[in-house]
């Protein structure tokens, strides 16, 4: 190892020690100044995320509110095609 890398290592060293360990990460957020009302909510306690379905309209017929995976249009056959509008829609 020469003179400028092992340096380089007992600065590197020193760095790492002078860091404050806390035991919890409310501790930690407490001693940079968060308050705790900002505190994170544990992800057991968060609802759940909302489902998104796709649905598409039959650009010859008109029919719509079929999933993307109804393929082709029950009622008049045409397959899917790019002038099919297609959006996104949220399940509850």
């Amino acid at each position: 190892m020469q003179e400028k890398e092992r340096h380089e290592a007992v600065r590197l060293s020193d760095d790492i020690s002078s860091f404050d360990t806390h035991s919890t990460f409310n501790d930690c957020l407490e001693s940079e100044g968060v308050p705790r009302d900002i505190f994170v909510v544990p992800v057991k306690q968060l609802p759940p995320r909302k489902k998104a379905v796709w649905i598409w309209a039959c650009c010859v017929c008109g029919n719509g509110g079929m999933k993307v995976s109804v393929d082709p249009c029950p009622y008049c056959g045409t397959p899917r095609c790019p002038n099919c509008d297609t959006r996104r829609a949220n399940a509850r």
